[in-house]
């Protein structure tokens, strides 16, 4: 679709992460394998790494003292900020990368660039003198 870059582009309605983040705000309180019983597809490493962005960001925090290993007990975690319905955007895209890369490639040389400038009116003897 066209457009001007940086334009946002409508949420993708039913992809696995927003299927969790809709879950995620209708229980508040969750685990893991509870997402997995409302979100059908999901596989446990794709909740477990959508889950640990949420913490990293501050949308969900973990719950109470888990200790691993006991049968039947697992990590609960609590939403702490709603953002609305359309799932957080976490992290970075490559392209954002790209653009802000090429940012910081054209700063260094326009400071290189005035830094040549700087020496140059430095090594010109001043025209009010002669």
């Amino acid at each position: 679709m066209a457009g001007k870059r940086g334009m946002k582009m409508p949420p993708k309605i039913n992809t696995l992460r927003q299927n969790i983040w809709r879950s995620i705000r209708i229980m508040r309180t969750f685990s893991i394998s509870g997402l997995m019983t409302t979100v059908p597809g999901l596989k446990y490493d794709n909740a477990q790494k959508f889950v640990r962005r949420l913490v990293t960001h501050g949308y969900v925090s973990k719950l109470g003292g888990y200790k691993g290993g006991r049968p039947g007990d697992c990590q609960m975690y609590v939403l702490c900020r709603d953002s609305g319905p359309e799932a957080p955007v976490l992290g970075i895209g490559r392209s954002e990368k790209f653009l802000k890369q090429q940012g910081k490639e054209r700063e260094e040389e326009t400071d290189k660039e005035r830094k040549e400038e700087a020496a140059d009116d430095h090594d010109r003897p001043d025209a009010t003198a002669a």
